[in-house]
């Protein structure tokens, strides 16, 4: 059986930084206390935006090192990161696991954001919305099957990120009485 190990989400360099490697070194196959052994070696996704996307780059290119991103930009403030201090770590855990990386549009970040709080209910953060892009590229692709076991990880929420929400609210003039009719009809 396969994992699709999605790192992606919250502070710590939405996994795309130090903390990729030591995740993916925990997965490998071993006696644990209290834990089985996986059977086999999940398979790491590194996702990135295609506003700051080194290590997909490098993946790209087949390079263990990734070249500084130039003029990132991307409302997933945790995964931009244009040049990762454990880049050789990242593609090397990657490649090992049989995964990939990939970038995924930055422009439909907060539509994956949207998705997942409509469908479960859970406010996701930007990282994590990159990741649902991934999942859903990757399945519509057939690298994930419908019976694979996929991780994602959520590190963060979508509270944290009012910058990037977009939120059309009733303006409502203090100069004027209150029309009630026009509010109960705009919410």
């Amino acid at each position: 059986w396969v994992w699709g190990g999605f790192i992606g989400g919250g502070e710590r360099g939405g996994g795309l930084g130090d903390g990729a490697p030591p995740v993916f070194l925990s997965l490998r196959p071993r006696p644990r206390p209290r834990f089985p052994a996986l059977p086999k070696l999940p398979r790491m996704v590194s996702v990135q935006s295609t506003g700051c996307a080194p290590i997909a780059k490098a993946f790209e290119l087949g390079s263990r090192f990734a070249e500084p991103f130039a003029n990132a930009a991307t409302m997933a403030s945790g995964i931009r990161v244009p040049a990762a201090v454990g880049d050789f770590m990242i593609l090397d855990a990657v490649r090992e696991s049989g995964g990939l990386a990939l970038q995924v549009e930055e422009a439909r970040i907060r539509e994956w954001m949207q998705l997942v709080a409509a469908s479960e209910g859970i406010a996701i953060c930007p990282e994590t919305a990159a990741c649902i892009g991934a999942l859903e590229r990757l399945t519509r692709e057939g690298w994930i099957r419908p019976d694979d076991k996929v991780v994602v990880f959520n590190t963060g929420a979508a509270q944290k990120y009012v910058e990037v929400m977009q939120c059309e609210l009733p303006k409502i003039d203090i100069t004027r009485p209150v029309d009630w009719d026009w509010l109960s009809e705009s919410s």
